[in-house]
């Protein structure tokens, strides 16, 4: 939001600070409403909005169960079966080629194999 975000809550910090009367803060403050960064009341104005918070939340909700939404497809609709088990294969793709064995070994008829912790 402003040059000043050292890990402290800038946004936040400084308008408690201005409206607390420290002068440096209200200075700071009064410039970033002059530059169009905070609203005139001193509220930082945020990057993100509601609307894209909600479209992170159900990309990372999607991510989380793309696995099991492929199994299913694949039980679902056969014909398409080979497309749903590569989707699923693309998906552990990266963590098969970090992790390596003994959750994942390479088999010839498929692209990798995944191990439970018990198999």
């Amino acid at each position: 939001m402003s040059a000043n975000c050292g890990g402290d809550c800038w946004g936040c910090v400084g308008k408690i600070e201005a409206d607390a009367g420290w002068q440096k803060s209200v200075d700071y403050v009064h410039y970033e409403i002059n530059q169009g960064w905070r609203f005139s009341n001193g509220e930082p104005k945020y990057l993100y909005n509601k609307d894209s918070n909600k479209i992170i939340y159900y990309s990372i909700l999607l991510m989380a169960f793309f696995p099991l939404i492929c199994v299913i497809m694949m039980e679902i609709n056969p014909s398409l079966g080979l497309l749903w088990f590569a989707l699923h294969q693309m998906y552990y793709f990266p963590l098969a080629s970090w992790i390596g064995p003994p959750f994942f070994q390479l088999a010839p008829e498929i692209v990798f194999k995944v191990f439970g912790l018990g198999d």
